[in-house]
Formats: structure tokens, C-alpha cells, sequence
């Protein structure tokens, strides 16, 4: 698992976030749970290489608890995100301090980008009423996280 810890500047208080993932092989992976307890996505074939995810950390903790969990291995998959991460490392990781939830208006600003691809409708934003497609995105070809960053805040 990755090697990344929390930043000291994270706090309780609530703000947005992107992951950086990378998948170094392509890999099948199930998405969601079969049976009670939450309808699955499927399962899926993720190409390698570099993913964006795209959430935001509104309730108790902030994005230090969120972070937090999406930095330790997973134990218990709960949300989509959790599901993927079994398989995928988390490279790096953004995010802003704010009560307002950004994870539609950047997905929806990388879903517009040529390299991107979402290859699973739905992942991570079955609660979206924003219209967005996906708030997992598949980046093809040439990567940097800063300039990714620079693009969504504008």
C-alpha cells in the first residue's frame, strides 16, 4: 500500500479531495457488495495506469478522517472507492478546506479533458444529483498531478 501519511495541515473541519491512484497492471476488479447490504457496480477490467478520485469529507472529521481512511489498507470496503483501492496504490493526494463540496465541479471539469475516460458510470457518485457521469476518471497518457490541480482550480 502506499506510503503516504497526513499532511499536519489537515484539520476536522470539512473540505473536498482528489486521490491520485495508480493500478501498475490492468486488473479485474468488483465494485460494491453482492447481496444485502448495498447494490454492486459489477466488476470490472481497469486498464493501468493513473486515476482520479474525486470526494468530499462533509461529516464527522473532516478531510482528516476521510484522508486517513483512504490512506490506511482496506479492511472493511464500504463506499466504491474502497473497493478499487484493494488493487490500486494512492499516489498523492489534494484538497481544499471548504463547506462547499467540489468533487462535482472538478469531476465534471476533467470529465471534459481528452485524456480522460470514465470507464465506470456511477463509481463514486451514485448520490450525485449534479449530473456528473463518475467521480473515478481515467487519465491516459502523459500524467502530472500539479497540472491536474492547476486545471481544476482554475
Amino acid at each position: 500500500m502506499s506510503e503516504l501519511s497526513i499532511k499536519s495541515e489537515l484539520s476536522s473541519k470539512p473540505g473536498s479531495y482528489i486521490l491520485q491512484l495508480s493500478l501498475e497492471q490492468p486488473a479485474e476488479i468488483a465494485i460494491g457488495r453482492v447481496g444485502p447490504g448495498g447494490p454492486a457496480l459489477g466488476s470490472f477490467v481497469f486498464p493501468a495506469g493513473n486515476y482520479l478520485y474525486l470526494g468530499s469529507a462533509q461529516g464527522r472529521g473532516g478531510v482528516r478522517a476521510r484522508l486517513g481512511r483512504h490512506l490506511r489498507p482496506v479492511d472493511r470496503p464500504r463506499w466504491h472507492i474502497d473497493w478499487f483501492r484493494q488493487k490500486a496504490v494512492v499516489m498523492d493526494y489534494f484538497f481544499v478546506m471548504s463547506e462547499k463540496p467540489w468533487e462535482c465541479v472538478w469531476s465534471q471539469i476533467l470529465a471534459e479533458q481528452p485524456q480522460a475516460r470514465i470507464l465506470v458510470p456511477g463509481f463514486g457518485s451514485s448520490d450525485c444529483h449534479r449530473g456528473c457521469l463518475a467521480h473515478l476518471v481515467y487519465w491516459e497518457g502523459e500524467f502530472n498531478f500539479k497540472d491536474i490541480q492547476a486545471l481544476i482550480m482554475g
